[in-house]
């Protein structure tokens, strides 16, 4: 009978194993991706055709990376493979799971625990997104299996571990320890640690030979930390997700198919700014020295930083940094999970619990707080937290069971109940972040709908569907202005005003969004009656960098232009105060003062093409046309490529009459990129200006009967195209762009 109690036992970590794989394969099934995540599959291909620089290996966790490579080389459905592979993994986690902690506590609790992970809503998701988080949490799992019987498999799964992302490493160099602490010495002790770190420092000997082929230095780091260092610690950062400096914000809107692109844009910044091909290290250096300097400029806001990537970490919200994660979350919302600060109220009255018996939990120690380090030193996100489970189900674990044995389980039990509201309590960031993924969800269902009617008809046919686009998520207004909208009958910005104006309030944030909107359609003083209150109950919005988050400044920008420059200043210098190194403030202030401490500031925590870009932008919004000139002027100097301040370039040379350049920059840009379109007023108002100063040329009018029409002047243009009398050559051209227009001032047309 003990035998066979025994063998039973023996046999349940596989059958927890084969129940989870079983959960997860139907959820599967039933529930396919809501899109597709292919970083990794689509860098594998690159690499395999060549066409992927060696340089960029480095951007990749190298042993997912290799992995990605194998099986796009070799199979038909990579990625397919590659997800089944993760389930797979994410079942046998749970089992391992449960076999490490009924060494531990009872049967049951284990039991419990491992159901808990199982039905946890993050392993269900990042089980089937296309990132090495799973695999990951496996070779962590297989280490502390089996760090004390088989010291050779610990070893060989922490080198994978490392292969896979190097945090872990101070943990696993406190191996030895725990060997010693545990009654090895002398020889024993000495074998079983060198077993368990020779594959860690073979491992490291590997990486360390990989970055020397791919960059010539093999103490090149490993994806990147100098720059997610900043993503995490920059004056826009609320220590979750990366927060990205605004040139390269930028450029992310236009990568097309080029893998994990930020980290390329990043060394296209620093390079260009510097003026020196800067290595990989150089790159990680010079952005994480932005950081750094405000960190020592404003060690209090640090501070409350890091106190808030330590709520973050334990808190019931799932920050994910991936948008087909939020999405599949959205999906899976029916299945019980057990809240995530539960949990982690749990794991900290357990680890307070295991003080006491702290050699018996080094380990778990050592790996719970590698991992809490690596959120607090960069930034947290649910994929980050997910290989924080190990530990926290063990320390939750002990919990439970020694709460059962406690005289007063009551008071332990409302200590776990205090903690897990605290930790579920929602902030108005996370207000912020749940208005902005729904909007985000809707804003795909009208622009889906608005590019599949736009295929076969022109697009002022459609004009509806593109106010409804934009106004489901009026924040990325700059990012969705379409080309060919109509303006006859009123901007983009201002029909997209009054349709959320006739609509019942959202709260705070949508109200932000809809001042924004109304500022940029010339509308302040509806603007200030929005954003006042917002300023008086101190609201913050949290935008992740892609425009300004605070209220007041918004409010200083609609004083400003409505004359009152002065009270501006004001209302930007106490948004300073709140919110210090703010990039936009820094560059309204600027533009309004010129105040060099400013420019220091900017160019100090942010890149010199980052300020002279947001400056110039904030030059041109305030009418002060011929310094815009020169900021805009020295970034596309500096990077030719920049489709944003070319635009803009251009319409600071319209504003200051030079018609001839404005017009020849605008032209480049749209050879680069027509949309989304941007300051459609200074662009219109240039090619006026150039027709009129080129009356004989008849390409120069049909080039600004094309940016006419392009920014939804249809009469304008056409008039135009039927004043000219083409030569030979430009018959067909002006023929055809007569036809569009026509076609798009028929509404009714079938055609």
């Amino acid at each position: 009978m003990a035998r066979d109690r025994s063998n039973k036992l023996r046999r349940l970590p596989f059958a927890v194993a084969f129940g989870t794989l079983v959960l997860h394969s139907m959820l599967a099934l039933w529930f396919p991706l809501p899109g597709s995540f292919r970083k990794y599959g689509l860098a594998a291909e690159q690499y395999l055709s060549g066409e992927l620089p060696l340089e960029r290996l480095v951007d990749f966790s190298p042993l997912y990376f290799h992995l990605s490579v194998l099986v796009e080389r070799w199979l038909s459905q990579p990625d397919t493979v590659l997800i089944w592979l993760q389930i797979l993994l994410a079942a046998a986690s749970v089992g391992l799971t449960f076999d490490l902690l009924r060494r531990r506590v009872t049967t049951g609790l284990a039991l419990a625990a491992a159901v808990v992970m199982a039905f946890d809503r993050n392993l269900l998701i990042y089980a089937r997104i296309l990132e090495p988080e799973v695999i990951l949490l496996f070779c962590l799992l297989i280490v502390l299996v089996s760090v004390r019987r088989r010291p050779w498999l610990a070893g060989l799964c922490a080198g994978l571990c490392l292969a896979t992302r190097p945090t872990f490493l101070p943990a696993f160099l406190l191996v030895p320890l725990v060997y010693w602490v545990e009654g090895d010495r002398g020889k024993r002790w000495l074998q079983r640690s060198s077993i368990f770190l020779a594959p860690v420092a073979a491992t490291l000997l590997l990486l360390a030979w990989r970055a020397d082929w791919i960059t010539g230095n093999p103490r090149t780091p490993v994806m990147n930390p100098g720059t997610v260092f900043f993503e995490g610690n920059n004056p826009l950062s609320h220590g979750t997700s990366a927060i990205y400096p605004p040139v390269v914000l930028a450029y992310l809107r236009h990568s097309g198919d080029v893998p994990d692109s930020a980290h390329e844009h990043y060394r296209t910044v620093a390079r260009a700014d510097t003026g020196r091909q800067l290595s990989i290290a150089e790159v990680n250096a010079y952005w994480s020295s932005r950081a750094v300097s405000f960190i020592r400029a404003e060690p209090g806001r640090f501070i409350n930083l890091v106190g808030a990537k330590l709520a973050r970490a334990f808190h019931s919200f799932r920050w994910h940094d991936v948008r087909l994660a939020w999405q599949l979350d959205g999906r899976l919302a029916w299945i019980p999970t057990v809240p995530f600060a539960l949990l982690s109220a749990f794991a900290l009255v357990g680890a307070l619990f295991e003080v006491r018996k702290w050699r018996a939990s080094l380990l778990f120690y050592a790996l719970g707080m590698s991992q809490l380090a690596v959120m607090l030193v960069f930034y947290v996100s649910a994929r980050q937290r997910l290989v924080l489970f190990p530990a926290l189900l063990y320390f939750a674990a002990v919990a439970a069971q020694r709460i059962r044995q406690e005289r007063r389980p009551w008071l332990w039990l409302a200590l776990v109940a205090l903690l897990t509201v605290s930790l579920s309590v929602p902030d108005d960031p996370i207000h912020d972040e749940r208005y902005r993924r729904g909007a985000a969800v809707e804003t795909e269902r009208w622009l889906d709908q608005t590019r599949a009617k736009s295929r076969q008809q022109p697009l002022a046919r459609h004009a509806e569907l593109a106010v409804e686009s934009v106004a489901a998520a009026p924040w990325w207004l700059d990012w969705l202005r379409p080309a060919y909208f109509p303006q006859d009958q009123g901007t983009l910005d201002d029909r997209v005003a009054d349709l959320l104006l006739s609509r019942p309030s959202r709260g705070a944030p949508a109200d932000f969004d809809l001042a924004a909107v109304l500022i940029e359609a010339q509308r302040t003083s509806e603007a200030r009656r929005l954003l006042e209150p917002l300023v008086e109950n101190n609201w913050v919005v949290y935008r992740g960098g892609q425009q300004p988050s605070q209220p007041q400044q918004l409010l200083a920008r609609a004083i400003a232009l409505e004359g009152d420059r002065e009270d501006a200043v004001v209302q930007l210098k106490q948004t300073l105060e709140r919110s210090p190194g703010d990039p936009f403030v820094l560059a309204d202030l600027i533009a309004l003062t010129g105040d060099p401490a400013y420019q220091a500031s900017l160019v100090k925590f942010w890149s010199t093409l980052d300020g002279q870009f947001l400056l110039g932008r904030a030059l041109v919004r305030f009418g002060r046309y011929s310094e815009a000139t020169q900021a805009l002027g020295y970034v596309t100097q500096r990077l030719p490529e920049f489709r944003d301040a070319k635009v803009l370039l251009a319409a600071a040379l319209g504003q200051a009459g030079r018609f001839d350049e404005g017009a020849r920059q605008y032209l480049e840009a749209t050879e680069l990129r027509l949309e989304p379109i941007l300051a459609s007023r200074e662009i219109a108002h240039l090619f006026r200006n150039w027709s009129r100063s080129h009356p004989e040329s008849i390409q120069v009018q049909l080039a600004t009967a094309q940016v006419l029409h392009q920014h939804g002047h249809f009469v304008e243009a056409l008039e135009i195209l039927q004043s000219a009398t083409p030569p030979q050559h430009l018959t067909e051209a002006v023929q055809r762009e007569t036809t569009q227009i026509q076609r798009a001032l028929r509404p009714d047309a079938n055609n």
